[in-house]
């Protein structure tokens, strides 16, 4: 089902109130998208100007990630060209009843903001020893490098915030994860290997409740996932475990933050160090950064 806040009056993504403390998330994404520039340099303009893209769920976080980044785009130029063009991204994994009706609402809702639409329709099958929501995550990703690439787009951003990102390096914790998965996930990096396309995550440092309040103040509706409150799954477990944790550790967002920024910087040391080891082992007159010839 839809949850739906009634707005005074219609939401205009393009139009922030800039006294409004809640453009805040708006220039979140207008900084992510600059520092995402520099990122996406090779065959920009072969077919014309790169789009930016949101993974659009129909959830809260990524509806409203749409609302701010139309916002953002605005008054932002991605590069030296004007505005890049928007779309938002839907990918229909099939795994709920209400499936159909959460593509319905994203089409709808970007009708409503004259923002382009495409989805894709993908078949969730677990590989052995693959639990359903990694294989729901591999597909997804899997579907939005597609699109991305169908589509010339240079940015892909998702909604993923503070609270999701302490979630995930707890989960990595309790797994027995390494540096690299302990340091969480990344505000940008490359979507896919060899795909000069970036994935932005401009909202890490938001708090799940300052989503919350912009949704309030603008008037958004959203998709309810039922599935998020469902126990069996690993994260939703987690989640419902994080109020007592905070109770007792109020700083607990800040200092899980704080660790898996410093443990990114550890990992990229030891990448660093790693790759001029092997560049060592590359032979005299070849390319020392590549390492096929190890094989």
């Amino acid at each position: 089902m839809a949850s739906s806040r009634k707005p005074a009056h219609k939401a205009d993504p393009a139009a922030p109130d800039l006294r409004d403390p809640t453009a805040t998330l708006t220039d979140k994404v207008a900084q992510a998208l600059q520092a995402g520039a520099a990122f996406v340099v090779s065959g920009a303009g072969q077919h014309g100007p790169r789009a930016v893209a949101v993974a659009l769920s129909g959830g809260r976080d990524s509806v409203a990630l749409l609302h701010a980044t139309r916002a953002a785009l605005a008054a932002t130029r991605v590069g030296e060209a004007g505005p890049a063009p928007l779309l938002a991204l839907h990918v229909h994994h099939g795994l709920q009843a209400q499936a159909d009706e959460w593509d319905r609402f994203c089409a709808g809702l970007c009708q409503d903001w004259r923002v382009e639409y495409r989805a894709a329709r993908v078949t969730v099958v677990p590989a052995h020893g693959e639990g359903l929501e990694a294989a729901a995550r591999r597909v997804r990703y899997q579907a939005l490098t597609e699109l991305c690439e169908q589509h010339n787009v240079g940015w892909l951003l998702f909604g993923h915030h503070l609270d999701d990102q302490v979630e995930t390096v707890l989960m990595r914790l309790f797994r027995g994860s390494g540096v690299h998965g302990l340091a969480g996930m990344p505000a940008l990096r490359r979507l896919a290997e060899r795909r000069d396309i970036a994935l932005l995550r401009p909202w890490l440092e938001i708090e799940r409740r300052d989503i919350e309040t912009y949704c309030d103040a603008h008037g958004l509706r959203w998709i309810d996932d039922p599935s998020n409150d469902d126990t069996r799954f690993a994260r939703n477990a987690l989640r419902q475990q994080l109020p007592g944790l905070l109770a007792a550790f109020p700083a607990l967002r800040a200092n899980v933050a704080q660790a898996a920024a410093h443990l990114a910087e550890a990992a990229h040391a030891l990448d660093a160090l790693a790759a001029r080891h092997l560049a060592t082992l590359a032979h005299p007159g070849r390319d020392a950064a590549t390492l096929a010839e190890l094989d």
